[in-house]
């Protein structure tokens, strides 16, 4: 079971790890994307590496905490982190261009 944040916004789960990966349209990695938890304030959490990819420990798997992953010219992307009760998880997602 996880604790409130010292913000008390959002349940942090110590041993939970969130895995991500983001690509562009066509595949090609999403690097520089910005990860954002959705909270009373957004909260950045890390930004996508090279290859798409980024890591974000402590999270809680409750299907309740929403991703918010932005990178200029595209949509930004709204996920759910999923509910589970393994220590770990693994979500994608692919941009759309914005205005299309």
């Amino acid at each position: 079971m996880g604790k409130a944040n010292a913000e008390c916004d959002a349940c942090m789960c110590q041993d939970f790890v969130l895995y991500g990966a983001v690509s562009l349209p066509g595949g090609a990695p999403a690097s520089g994307a910005a990860v954002y938890l959705l909270s009373k304030t957004p909260k950045l959490l890390t930004q996508t590496d090279s290859s798409g990819r980024f890591r974000v420990p402590g999270l809680c798997p409750d299907g309740k905490s929403i991703l918010k992953i932005t990178k200029t010219k595209f949509a930004p992307i709204h996920l759910t982190v999923p509910k589970t009760r393994l220590k770990a998880a693994t979500i994608r997602a692919e941009f759309v261009r914005a205005g299309t």
